[in-house]
């Protein structure tokens, strides 16, 4: 029952034709039967009873198998055909169709309608796979569009700066010169910092990553932070210049960048970062006065490739990956991180805490 009225994930597996094989069986067991007590030739305890068993282990072996996780594939929506939906149901169908030929009065209005149900179960199977492989090719879809805006865009400002720089460098400025190479160099490591999020993702190398750990004052790496990510807005800060913390500087700077550039993509005009020290931890918040995140999916926000209200819509810049990678970083150092609305500005918040003195434990690595 549990896989004919689950909307399924899986291809036909062995659970399939486990549950086929024991509904053939017994089916093919009750009709001898039939067939035996009207000829009075039926023998207990014989081999039809042998028959029955085998079937009942049949069903207690697919009912131990629907207990064992297994895991989606894409590939299961893109390869089921309709024959291969309708063919482990071929015996419960046989079944059907001798009860109704067999069967009078209130037993024939019971199997009518419980055929019915049958075709309804398989019918939703149908609609349920045609559904699903819609969705995944919508995301999929959506998903290459939103990493392919993503890269565009550095990728076009390195391209633009390097053909004017050959093709009239010679009367440029060396002010002019210096600002466009370090336009470049700022664009080429936003490029690096998005390739290499993806492939940190692809790889579950988050995982594991080892931290190496160092002091380092939080201020400085606000300030670093706000310089690689700002892109030219004017970013607020509010820094505890005593608090210091002991990390991975790389990776929290990393954490700060992808917030940081979050609120510049769907803020408005003001962002303001602050940091504080609360309980013997340091608090790292960037504030926007954007339109915040929607409550349904304020719990699924962190989610890899989770995107929120702009999930299917690729004109809005965002792979999906940054929050992911960053909760992954500020869990593996200790921390926790969170979403909230902004008390500053009415926007988003999302906030983080790190240990502000080198735990006693070895580094941690994300689980």
């Amino acid at each position: 029952m549990v896989l004919a009225m689950r909307r399924t994930e899986q291809r036909l597996d062995l659970r399939i034709v486990f549950l086929a094989a024991a509904v053939a069986l017994t089916t093919a067991a009750d009709v001898i039967f039939s067939l035996q007590v009207a000829a009075e030739t039926y023998v207990e305890w014989g081999w039809l009873d042998a028959l029955w068993l085998f079937s009942y282990g049949s069903f207690s072996f697919t009912a131990w198998l629907v207990t064992k996780p297994t895991k989606p594939s894409e590939h299961t929506y893109r390869a089921v055909r309709g024959w291969q939906l309708i063919a482990p149901y071929t015996a419960v169908a046989a079944l059907f169709l001798t009860r109704l030929l067999t069967s009078t009065g209130n037993s024939l209005t019971l199997n009518l309608a419980t055929t019915g149900v049958a075709g309804l179960v398989i019918g939703r199977q149908g609609i349920a796979l045609r559904e699903r492989r819609e969705l995944l090719e919508r995301q999929r879809d959506d998903l290459v569009a939103s990493v392919s805006h993503e890269l565009r865009t550095p990728l076009t400002g390195i391209q633009g700066y390097s053909q004017i720089l050959l093709e009239a460098g010679d009367i440029l400025s060396p002010a002019e010169r210096r600002e466009m190479v370090e336009t470049i160099g700022t664009q080429a490591t936003h490029l690096g910092r998005i390739v290499t999020d993806l492939i940190d993702v692809a790889r579950d190398r988050l995982q594991n990553t080892r931290l190496h750990r160092s002091h380092y004052g939080a201020a400085e790496l606000v300030r670093e932070a706000v310089a690689a990510a700002a892109g030219g807005r004017q970013v607020a800060t509010e820094l505890d210049e005593e608090a210091r913390v002991f990390a991975d500087t790389d990776r929290i700077r990393q954490v700060l960048v992808n917030l940081i550039t979050n609120a510049v993509r769907y803020g408005r005009s003001k962002i303001t970062v602050v940091t504080r020290i609360d309980n013997g931890a340091n608090v790292f918040s960037v504030h926007d006065d954007g339109d915040g995140v929607p409550n349904k999916y304020q719990h699924t926000i962190f989610e890899r490739f989770e995107r929120g209200a702009h999930k299917f819509d690729s004109a809005v810049g965002g792979s999906g990956i940054g929050l992911s990678v960053g909760r992954d970083l500020v869990t593996a150092h200790g921390g926790e991180i969170r979403y909230r609305p902004s008390e500053l500005l009415g926007g988003a918040c999302f906030e983080f805490t790190l240990p502000a003195t080198q735990p006693s434990l070895p580094d941690l690595v994300v689980v």
